[in-house]
C-alpha cells in the first residue's frame, strides 16, 4: 500500500488501498479496514488521529462520544465514484485518516 496525500485535505492520508480493491463487495477488504479503523480509533489520543472516514461513516476524536456517524461529505471531483455514496467518495475502498 502506498499512501497518497490529497491536495485538498492537508494531513489526510488514504491508508488502505489494496491493489485489487473492489469496494463494498470484498469482505476481506472490509474486515481489514474495520480492523485498521478500530485500531486507529483506539489509539487516536496517542497517535494524533483527528478523524477517520471508513465505509460511509465518520468518527471524529473531538466528537468521540457520538461514535461513528453517517458520512455525508462532498467531493471536489464530483463524479459517480467520488460522491459520498460512491465507492471512493464514501470511503468504501480506503480508510481516510486525518491527523492533527
Amino acid at each position: 500500500m502506498t499512501p497518497s496525500r490529497t491536495a485538498t485535505t492537508p494531513g489526510a492520508w488514504p491508508a488502505t488501498r489494496p491493489p485489487a480493491a473492489t469496494g463494498r463487495s470484498d469482505p476481506a477488504q472490509k474486515a481489514a479496514g474495520d480492523a485498521l479503523a478500530a485500531s486507529l480509533q483506539a489509539t487516536a489520543a496517542r497517535t494524533g488521529v483527528h478523524y477517520l472516514i471508513w465505509y460511509g461513516r465518520i468518527w471524529n476524536a473531538d466528537r468521540a462520544h457520538e461514535g461513528w456517524r453517517p458520512y455525508q461529505g462532498a467531493s471536489v471531483y464530483n463524479t459517480t465514484l467520488t460522491t459520498p455514496d460512491g465507492i471512493t467518495g464514501g470511503h468504501y475502498d480506503h480508510v481516510h485518516i486525518s491527523v492533527y
